[in-house]
């Protein structure tokens, strides 16, 4: 959002006696779809709150009170009291817009507008991409997207694998939490996809399908395929290493390989296909044959062990971690 600061103004009270209400708008942001004005108002004829207008392109669109803490304003006017704060939210549509926000007297005196701004408000589509999971045939695409132009009406999210537009999934899943952070936009904007897709590595990329002004925008990419895991434990048992984790390939619920380097030389090749019950209970698709155990002769003295995934089918590498050990 952009504010003109050239146009804004704050009626303050002057040394004289006035009844007119005053205050000052502190904060305009853009709150995609809405437009969040935060500031205070005090009526000097009565220490109650006051309400405050919010005018848009000429036109009343919102009216709040004036009754939030405020312990900055109490200290400058503590005739006043702390209770004189506003913070608001205004749907909008998007695009260039005046808003003014007046002080409503009550009582002697006027009317006061306490501020007017240029706001502009993006016509952009947003959200995020929360999850990108590989499954065996298959990608899980997980997260919540929203466009500022269909308010709390739901849009599209098209997913690209690999540069190719490979479907549409529309964002209308309940979404509380989105809810909270945009409540003029409402819950009903994730998304929970399981497509379709071969075995490998891919890129895959989502993005928020634009409706009415705007382009589309990409929520994010991420990298799916590769062999994942962990070293658990490496450590001396009297004259060899003990060396011990678990593996899982995306793309196979079978076991893969894990490939064992000291010091920089290969040393063991080893089936991940031993029972790991925790692993499944995170990981129930792929069930629990996929740890690794194993004792490695080795001579006296520091050694640097490092173990790689060997993914299924293509037979690349993948780095699952180093650890050193010094063998007695």
């Amino acid at each position: 959002m952009r504010v003109d600061e050239a146009t804004r103004y704050h009626n303050r009270p002057c040394l004289q006696q006035s009844d007119n209400p005053f205050g000052a708008v502190d904060f305009v942001s853009d709150e995609k779809g809405a437009l969040r004005l935060r500031g205070w108002v005090i009526d000097p004829n009565t220490g109650w709150p006051a309400y405050a207008h919010v005018y848009v392109d000429g036109a009343a669109v919102a009216s709040t009170l004036a009754k939030l803490a405020r312990p900055d304003v109490a200290r400058r006017y503590p005739a006043y009291g702390p209770h004189h704060g506003f913070d608001i939210t205004v749907p909008m549509s998007s695009g260039l817009h005046v808003v003014c926000v007046a002080a409503i007297n009550h009582g002697p005196g006027n009317n006061q507008f306490l501020g007017c701004a240029f706001a502009y408000l993006s016509p952009e589509p947003f959200g995020a991409l929360d999850l990108v999971q590989a499954k065996p045939g298959s990608t899980r695409i997980t997260g919540w997207a929203a466009d500022p132009d269909k308010g709390t009406g739901p849009i599209s999210v098209h997913t690209y694998i690999d540069g190719r537009l490979h479907s549409a999934t529309r964002a209308d899943r309940y979404r509380p939490d989105i809810e909270r952070a945009y409540p003029h936009l409402g819950p009903y904007h994730g998304f929970d996809a399981t497509l379709p897709s071969s075995g490998g590595d891919h890129e895959v990329c989502v993005y928020a399908f634009n409706e009415g002004s705007g382009h589309n925008q990409r929520l994010g990419c991420r990298k799916v395929g590769q062999p994942f895991g962990n070293v658990d434990v490496v450590r001396d048992e009297g004259g060899a290493i003990r060396v011990s984790g678990w593996t899982i390939d995306p793309d196979t619920v079978d076991p893969i390989k894990v490939h064992v380097y000291i010091d920089g030389h290969a040393t063991r090749s080893l089936d991940a296909n031993r029972s790991r019950s925790d692993v499944e209970r995170v990981y129930p698709e792929y069930g629990p044959a996929h740890g690794f155990n194993d004792l490695i002769p080795a001579v006296r003295g520091e050694h640097v062990v490092c173990v790689f995934a060997i993914s299924h089918g293509r037979g690349t590498a993948e780095y699952l971690g180093w650890k050193k050990v010094v063998v007695a």
